[in-house]
């Protein structure tokens, strides 16, 4: 049975308290919650690496699907929701032949410094 402060920290905690364990018991590992932490985690790294390989953003759709069924199993919807429209985004991404072949180069730093001292006309043999 619950003890009243027990009730009130289920009512107000977004970490209800354990029938029978009491406030001092031992914290239950939830493998749910481990999980969801992990998908969230590699969704993240994936999405900072995307530029990199084509199977990195092949992966971010994995996860952001792990992640998008984790939210929904949750009750979370709308959250899951999001993340299965941000994965059919990042799939037509991945399959779209523009980012499967070669990107364009970004600009050197010989170029970025030619794009700076343009407008001053600024000319290194003219000093």
């Amino acid at each position: 049975m619950w003890t009243h402060t027990e009730m009130i920290l289920a009512t107000y905690s977004a970490v209800a308290a354990h029938p029978g364990t009491g406030l001092a018991g031992k914290p239950q590992f939830e493998l749910a919650m481990f999980l969801g932490f992990v998908t969230a985690f590699f969704t993240l790294l994936c999405f900072i690496e995307r530029r990199s390989h084509a199977w990195v953003r092949f992966a971010l759709v994995v996860f952001l699907l792990l992640d998008a069924g984790f939210g929904i199993a949750a009750g979370a919807w709308p959250l899951g929701m999001l993340q299965v429209v941000w994965a059919g985004y990042a799939f037509a991404r991945w399959w779209s032949p523009n980012t499967k072949t070669s990107r364009k180069k970004r600009s050197s730093q010989f170029q970025m410094r030619h794009r700076i001292s343009e407008p001053y006309r600024f000319n290194a043999l003219n000093n």
